[in-house]
């Protein structure tokens, strides 16, 4: 199931680059590429690898300690939150600047502050993931995975057809959104539920 999910994402995210290519041309995306690696930089930082911190003490305290396992699930979902939404004003407010420095192309400003929103998705996107992966939920990951590439197809092509790269990373931002949702009181495992206390 994890295999067929990873398949499926990979081969749905080629399908959109390959979309994006042809409609934008060599010029236009390359800056989108620009755009989406300075992307990728900040949520290094955004995410704080609590993913991984996630994944390793939910699947140690699942099953001996299942309300600190969801203590730890709520906490790293509201700092995920808290560190994306920083990162994101940062990179929105220093968009100007990035581009004309950094990258050394003024007009990919806009695209810049429009993509930062997405690191507020990402990040709690990672931990949840995590989560999950800590808890051996992997059929719920394929799935995820899946409908994330799936819904992002069209939503990022379509973005292109508007041949600008805010329109893309608009697109690539709205694919993200979906994925990233309130957790529910109670996650099912395979030998019980943990709790998810409020903070």
């Amino acid at each position: 199931m994890v295999g067929s999910g990873c398949r499926g994402q990979s081969g749905l995210g080629f399908a959109s680059t390959v979309a994006v290519a042809r409609v934008l041309g060599k010029s236009a995306f390359g800056e989108f590429c620009a755009v989406q690696g300075t992307l990728v930089m900040f949520q290094a930082f955004a995410g704080m690898a609590l993913g991984l911190t996630a994944t390793k003490h939910v699947a140690e305290y699942r099953d001996t300690d299942p309300l600190k396992a969801g203590r730890i699930i709520s906490l790293s979902g509201a700092v995920a939150f808290v560190s994306g939404f920083l990162f994101a004003l940062a990179m929105a407010v220093f968009a100007p600047l990035l581009a004309a420095r950094t990258l050394a192309a003024p007009q990919l400003a806009g695209a810049l502050a429009v993509s930062a929103v997405s690191l507020v998705f990402l990040s709690v996107n990672a931990a949840q993931l995590g989560a999950l992966a800590g808890m051996e939920d992997f059929k719920s990951l394929a799935i995820l995975n899946t409908s994330v590439a799936a819904i992002g197809l069209p939503l990022i092509a379509g973005g292109a057809i508007s041949k600008t790269r805010r329109g893309c990373s608009v697109g690539y931002r709205n694919s993200w959104r979906p994925d990233v949702r309130p957790e529910s009181p109670r996650t099912e495992t395979g030998s019980g539920s943990i709790q998810h206390p409020n903070l």
